[in-house]
Parts: structure tokens; C-alpha cells; sequence
């Protein structure tokens, strides 16, 4: 009798807009190259949390279900992230209670979530491991710009990062001195950090 191999699902989670630019064009050649990676041990469910996005994938040969998020949901989701690691959180965890995209995710068995770009819903996560991508830690490097000083963005993001990458099982960076970089920035082990670089978009390969 052979043994059942029990596929791992992995949901790959699309959350830019082609108002995005290059972070659209990077998380489109991440999803193509999850999509072409073949195993009989995978099995992909892609998800996007922008609804125009679903006829965009489409065109690329992409089938991705849309996560609605309401506005009660958003609210419970943010309250989920306003107590994590309070012992509040702690017990809310023992007796089933988990946030409404953590239950999206369950509802479809899913066992892994890919971020193909920097999310706060990680921060959604108890008990489904991740994997996450940053691009850069610009925020850090070149703190003088205006528009990182005026308005606090280097603690906003500081705060998402060290939470979002501390707890993540991978953290996919562009090249060799981002992983450096960021590994010293965050106090991560290095072996946790994968190099992705990137590539041209879809129009400029096939030209």
C-alpha cells in the first residue's frame, strides 16, 4: 500500500495595486514563480485582498479568491493587533478565539501563508506559520527625507517590522546587502533571510 502524501497548502497573499509600481510588478513575478514552481507536495490558493486585482491576475493565467474584509471585521482585526502578546490575547487564543483572517485562512486549510509584500496581516496570525517579503528598510538607511521625519514613519514601520519579521519562518529580501543589512537592523539569523532578486515585469522580458 503506498503512503498518502498530504499536500501542503500555501496561500499566497497579492495585496498591491498597479498604482504600486514596482512593489505591483515584484509581487507579480513572485506569485509566476510560486505558480510555476511544480511539486506534488505543494499546493497553491492565491488571494488578494484588492478586488480590481482578480481580472489582472486572471490575464496572467492567475485564479485568486478575494478576501472582503468588512468593516466589523476590520475592527475586531485591529483590536487582535492592539492586545497580541497581552495575556488577554493569551486567553482569547485558549479558548478558540482567533482573528477573522486567521478564520478565512482555516476555512480554506490552509498551512502556510506567502506574503509576497510587507503586511500587517501577519500580525493576524497565532498559529499559521508565514513567510514574509521586504523590500527595504529605506526608513532606517535615509531617515533626513521629509517624508519619513514628518510624520513618524520610521516608528510605524519600525514597530510592524520587528513584530512581522521576528515571528516569520522566512523573510525573502532583493539581494546580498539587504540581507545583511536587515539581518543587522533586526537582530535575524541570517539563514532565515532568502535573496529573491528582481526581475523585469512581463512586458519588458517578452519585449
Amino acid at each position: 500500500m503506498k503512503n498518502i502524501i498530504k499536500k501542503i497548502n500555501i496561500a499566497i497573499l497579492f495585496e498591491e495595486t498597479l498604482e504600486n509600481g514596482g512593489g505591483f510588478t515584484q509581487s507579480i513575478n513572485a506569485a509566476l514563480l510560486a505558480k510555476e514552481t511544480l511539486s506534488d507536495k505543494l499546493n497553491f490558493t492565491f488571494i488578494t485582498t484588492r478586488k480590481k486585482n482578480i481580472q489582472v491576475l486572471k490575464t496572467i493565467g492567475i485564479e485568486a479568491f478575494y478576501y472582503n474584509q468588512s468593516i466589523l471585521s476590520q475592527i475586531i482585526s485591529t483590536a487582535f493587533r492592539l492586545i497580541k502578546g497581552s495575556r488577554l490575547h493569551s486567553l482569547i487564543e485558549k479558548i478558540g478565539g482567533i482573528s477573522p483572517f486567521e478564520s478565512f485562512l482555516k476555512s480554506k486549510s490552509i498551512d502556510l501563508v506567502y506574503f509576497l509584500s510587507l503586511s500587517k496581516k501577519a500580525l493576524d496570525l497565532s498559529s499559521i506559520n508565514y513567510f514574509i517579503t521586504i523590500w527595504d528598510i529605506s526608513h532606517l538607511d535615509e531617515p533626513e527625507f521629509p517624508e519619513i521625519r514628518n510624520y513618524s514613519i520610521a516608528n510605524i514601520r519600525d514597530s510592524i517590522n520587528i513584530s512581522v519579521l521576528k515571528k516569520a519562518s522566512r523573510v525573502f529580501v532583493d539581494s546580498t546587502y539587504s540581507k545583511e543589512n536587515i539581518s543587522k537592523r533586526y537582530s535575524l539569523n541570517k539563514n532565515k533571510l532568502k535573496v529573491l532578486s528582481y526581475e523585469p515585469s512581463i512586458e519588458i522580458k517578452e519585449f
